[in-house]
């Protein structure tokens, strides 16, 4: 039952069956070393192009702080001296749930924060660009072969690309689904003689960006 963080004196006292007297005295200081407290502020966010969760949180106030240790969905994966930490290669859509504990210079773990979930997923659009025809190409034939690329700024990948045939005169538009996508091609078969076109191309990622 002695208090934490207190000094103490210890003495003895001895007597023989004659009376005489002896006292002996120790001085000693009781220091326990206490767990960290529990982890807080963890929060989870997800960044615009997916495949990836970005942690942060409060770092404790213990002088002695030495390591913090990451748990995702109840399993142990990464210790580290930060309070921030980004987990990559994971699955777009799928929910993760993160907890955090501090560890002192002793290796005693506190207890782990709160769970918080996140879930990735990829935001960004792709952008596509039309290599051929050149811009303001005069057809000598009724058929147009168009070719471009497309590249998707987050992880999931171009999944299709759509090229838009717009008929200036006329003021319609048909749509050609492309070969390929990160390299594609396509044909526009029957254009109207004498008539001036404007194409554009569509690109969309493997989860509907």
């Amino acid at each position: 039952g002695l208090a934490d963080n207190r000094a103490y004196e210890i003495s003895s006292l001895a007597e023989d069956k004659e009376g005489n007297v002896e006292q002996a005295r120790r001085s000693i200081k009781v220091s326990v070393d206490l767990p960290p407290g529990k982890a807080a502020g963890l929060a989870v966010s997800a960044p615009a192009e997916g495949g990836r969760l970005e942690l942060a949180w409060s770092a404790n106030a213990e002088p002695d702080i030495a390591a913090y240790k990451i748990y995702r969905n109840g399993e142990f994966k990464i210790q580290l001296s930060s309070t921030a930490f980004t987990d990559t290669g994971l699955t777009d859509g799928t929910a993760y749930s993160y907890e955090v504990s501090a560890v002192d210079k002793g290796g005693a773990e506190g207890p782990r924060s709160d769970k918080v979930s996140g879930t990735p997923g990829d935001r960004l659009a792709p952008v596509s660009r039309i290599v051929s025809p050149a811009d303001g190409t005069t057809l000598k034939t009724t058929a147009l072969s168009i070719a471009g690329t497309a590249a998707d700024s987050g992880v999931a990948g171009v999944g299709r690309v759509k090229l838009r045939i717009y008929d200036l005169q006329a003021r319609t538009t048909s749509w050609v689904e492309a070969l390929g996508t990160e390299m594609f091609s396509a044909t526009a078969a029957g254009l109207a003689d004498n008539r001036a076109y404007e194409i554009s191309s569509l690109a969309e990622d493997k989860e509907g960006n």
